[in-house]
C-alpha cells in the first residue's frame, strides 16, 4: 500500500473507513499532543513524567524518529532501546509493536516498522 501524507483534508478517493481528527497545539511543526507509547500493549507512562507536555510530530522528511532526552531516558530505564540508548535484543520481535496513542486512538507500528536489525548498530537500534 502506498502512503499518504495530506494536513487538514483528505483525498476521498484514497480514504475509506474512519476519519480521527486531532488539534494541532503546535502549528509550526503540525506537533498533535498524545497521550502515550505502548510497547507491546503496555504502557511506557512517559508522558505523565514532570511538566512535559507530550506532541507528536508527522514529519514526512525523514525515515527516523526522535525524542526529547527525557523520554529516550525514560523508555532506556524501562529497558526500551533508542537511538541515544543502544540495547542488543534477545530476538528480532522482543518489544512487539509500538503504539501511539494520540486523542485516545492507538495509532500501532509493527515491530519491523521501529526497529532496525542487528547488522545496522550505527543506526541506534538493534533486534
Amino acid at each position: 500500500m502506498k502512503s499518504d501524507l495530506t494536513f487538514g483534508y483528505y483525498d476521498k478517493e484514497k480514504f475509506e473507513g474512519d476519519i480521527h481528527w486531532n488539534p494541532v497545539d503546535y502549528k509550526y511543526m503540525f506537533g498533535v499532543p498524545f497521550e502515550n507509547i505502548l510497547f507491546d500493549g503496555k504502557a511506557s507512562d512517559i508522558c505523565e513524567k514532570g511538566s512535559h507536555k507530550c506532541l507528536i510530530t508527522f514529519d514526512s522528511g525523514t525515515s527516523l524518529m526522535s525524542m526529547p532526552k527525557f523520554a529516550t531516558d525514560e523508555l532506556a530505564k524501562k529497558g526500551v532501546p533508542s537511538a541515544a540508548h543502544v540495547k542488543k535484543c534477545e530476538s528480532e520481535t522482543q518489544y512487539g509493536n509500538m503504539s501511539f496513542v494520540i486523542g485516545g486512538k492507538n495509532y500501532e507500528l509493527s515491530n519491523d516498522e521501529w526497529m532496525f536489525p542487528a547488522k545496522d548498530v550505527s543506526m541506534g537500534m538493534l533486534a
